[in-house]
């Protein structure tokens, strides 16, 4: 994850600690009117992280939508409707300074229950957000049910609401009010801390430990929210017509996940079209090479046949020297069909990128030799130019066919018996360099990035009916930038082309 994400957790996690010192504003319909929009966007974030689950089977977005859910029924529970159905009307004095000004709100008190309901929803909370990034591997482990998880949350918070509503739905005196409020019993202080303790945690999981988060903002918000249980130790409002500015980020947290999962929803969608679009691109190619490989083998299989055919009407009048001319003939249709297989089941893997690296440190005076094995040099001659026996990391058996079909267009277009130089370069630690140089005609700048697109028609002068698929350079190109280097093409000195083979020292 970038460090401006983490930048910007580590700013609210510091922005939220100052909502801890006091500030307030006394009405009970604020205190109402917050906890019911949060749990409106609590709900929001569930449904969200719900679909998300149910759309790819995702545990993270499981857990996400549990935690957020617990939240949404114990706001809805102890900070909307549990006020108004219990609450009582109180007198209690708040001292500002040197003045003490009394205050008797309507429904202003209902006990310590919505309090500690409210740091109880958000430790269950957390500890669903921890369990959503792992510590331990989950492949291999059965996925976790939606349902299963539901009903064992909903038993162990039924449990511990029944206990809290039981123990602490009534003060103990009104004038005890005030400092009930101010000063929480243990059992605040514990919620408190493992609550804002979980939530750290999950934070920091979110923002370090998950390789594929559905946005980097939903750390930000968890970082955020870790104010929230420890406001409720320093000056607890839930239940009260108490608000404070740390209960504003009961709507800002939920509000962050909740954007950050539509960002991540838009954000798949737009890689989910892409991957489309490249396989149609991919199998539109592959259409495309079958097509133009099956006009280029019928000409050979053709061939083949009518020799043969003609072969076995005239064994037995056809001499020795005339049955090996058209086995020789029918050998060399053969080669020819090979290699326009060959070409096309290379053209394939490069166009869908699906070729199998294997990098390791190679001379490239080994690989050019291994090329020039394999290659059809047409009679050119070769000579190799390596003064500094340069070394690379590359796939030999790849990088040695990239070569191969470089050799092979300079030898099908120049002149008869001309030389090919294959010169290697490379600096200390810098990017190497492979250089195939001919003495045919050129390729205009205007032509060529052309010809290294697949099938490839231009052909320079006096090379218009030069036999090939148009594959070579696509295919050279491909393999070269799968090993994080580039193919291109310029003029040579003493006229002719010079095809240009950069790579990097190590593959990417």
């Amino acid at each position: 994850m970038n460090h401006p994400v983490r930048r910007s957790a580590a700013i609210a996690l510091l922005a939220g600690l100052p909502l801890l010192i006091p500030g307030a504003h006394f009405s009970p319909r604020m205190q109402v009117a917050i906890a019911s929009a949060s749990a409106a966007v609590c709900f929001a974030v569930a449904a969200v992280a719900t679909a998300r689950y149910r759309a790819g089977g995702d545990q993270h977005a499981l857990f996400l939508a549990t935690g957020f859910g617990v939240l949404a029924v114990q706001t809805v529970l102890f900070g909307s409707w549990w006020p108004l159905h219990y609450g009582q009307g109180a007198e209690y004095a708040i001292t500002v300074g040197a003045s003490t000004v009394l205050f008797q709100p309507l429904r202003s008190f209902s006990g310590a229950a919505p309090a500690y309901g409210f740091q109880l929803g958000w430790l269950v909370a957390g500890s669903c957000f921890v369990l959503g990034v792992p510590w331990w591997d989950r492949r291999g482990r059965p996925p976790v049910r939606l349902r299963r998880a539901l009903l064992a949350l909903a038993a162990l918070l039924l449990i511990a609401d029944v206990c809290m509503a039981v123990a602490f739905r009534h003060p103990s005196a009104v004038g005890s009010i005030l400092d009930r409020r101010v000063h929480p019993g243990p059992l605040g202080w514990a919620l408190g801390f493992a609550g804002a303790a979980v939530l750290l945690g999950a934070a920091w999981r979110e923002l370090f430990r998950r390789r594929d988060p559905p946005h980097p903002l939903i750390g930000v918000a968890l970082s955020a929210a870790v104010a929230l249980p420890l406001s409720a130790i320093r000056s607890p409002t839930q239940g009260l017509a108490y608000v404070q500015w740390a209960d504003v980020l009961q709507l800002i947290v939920p509000a962050i996940a909740f954007a950050a999962l539509l960002s991540a929803q838009r954000t798949e969608t737009s890689r989910m079209r892409r991957a489309s679009d490249r396989a149609e691109e991919v199998l539109g190619g592959r259409a495309e090479i079958a097509s133009v490989i099956a006009h280029d083998i019928r000409g050979p299989v053709s061939s083949v046949k009518s020799i043969a055919a003609s072969t076995l009407a005239n064994y037995d009048r056809l001499s020795d020297t005339q049955r090996q001319e058209f086995v020789g003939l029918i050998d060399q249709e053969a080669q020819q069909v090979l290699g326009v297989v060959h070409q096309m089941s290379v053209a394939l893997k490069v166009d869908a990128r699906t070729l199998d690296l294997h990098p390791a440190g190679n001379e490239l005076a080994a690989i050019v030799q291994l090329a020039l094995s394999e290659a059809e040099t047409r009679g050119h001659p070769v000579t190799v130019d390596d003064p500094q026996q340069v070394e690379a990391e590359v796939d030999i058996r790849w990088l040695a066919e990239a070569v191969r079909q470089g050799i092979d267009n300079a030898a099908a277009f120049s002149p008869a018996g001309s030389p090919i130089r294959v010169s290697l370069a490379g600096s200390d630690g810098g990017p190497v360099q492979i250089e195939i140089v001919d003495a045919g005609p050129g390729v205009p700048a205007e032509r060529r990035d052309q010809v290294f697109e697949r099938f490839a028609r231009w052909r320079p002068p006096g090379y218009e009916d030069a036999p090939g698929s148009g594959l070579g350079l696509f295919i050279c190109r491909g393999i070269v930038r799968e090993h994080g280097g580039d193919a291109t093409l310029a003029d040579a000195p003493q006229g002719g082309t010079i095809l240009r083979i950069r790579l990097p020292r190590r593959p990417r």
